[in-house]
């Protein structure tokens, strides 16, 4: 996550941060939104250096780069078409996560998109939640559009609002748990998400 910060400072991204202080200082699974390769060095910014970080396999063919860098770094790639395989690197993930203390990221929509809402949520990070019993960090950034457009970066600037939302206890949650934890979790994010661009269009006609 080191290097994540420091590529954040060297192409200058900007954070305006809100509810930081409800980061734990305790191991959790941090949950993201997912809309660019940048959403790593985003919130590299948040989250502790001990993590590893839940992601595709098919990576390895798509951004080859980017994934080896992230195999080589010892995070965790997953093969969705291969589900026993899958399962299996779920549960090295979960062993680890428990034997040497450490925090784990996952983007739960499963892949990049900008758009008026998020993805629906893959289970998988709630199912390693409730086995770790490590609390869940919802986290949530704006959408990408307004820096990424000229017009819009042009008036309020190149900021990328982070919110991060209440902990979600896994303590005494179940297997059975997993699919009502997926899909309030996924409301609330979704929500904030919903929030945040309807806020930041409400400043953009201001200055109309």
């Amino acid at each position: 996550m080191a290097f994540g910060r420091w590529i954040g400072r060297a192409i200058g991204i900007s954070l305006d941060v809100r509810n930081k202080e409800l980061i734990p200082e305790k191991n959790a699974v941090f949950l993201v939104n997912h809309q660019s390769i940048l959403d790593m060095v985003i919130v590299a910014n948040l989250i502790p250096d001990r993590c590893i970080i839940l992601t595709k396999r098919s990576l390895l063919w798509t951004l080859p780069g980017f994934a080896l860098a992230v195999y080589l770094c010892g995070h965790r790639m997953i093969n969705r078409k291969k589900k026993e395989r899958d399962i299996k690197s779920l549960r090295r993930a979960v062993e680890e996560m428990v034997s040497k203390n450490i925090c784990l990221l996952v983007y739960p929509e499963g892949q990049r998109k900008i758009g008026p809402t998020l993805q629906p949520f893959k289970r998988a990070a709630f199912h390693m939640a409730v086995q770790s019993k490590f609390p869940i960090v919802p986290i949530v950034v704006s959408s990408y559009n307004f820096v990424m457009n000229y017009s819009s970066c042009s008036k309020i600037g190149n900021t990328f609002i982070v919110h991060v939302l209440p902990i979600i206890e896994t303590k005494d949650k179940t297997e059975d748990d997993v699919p009502n934890l997926c899909s309030q979790t996924y409301e609330i994010m979704n929500e904030t998400f919903e929030n945040m661009t309807a806020a930041i269009e409400k400043e953009l006609e201001e200055f109309e």
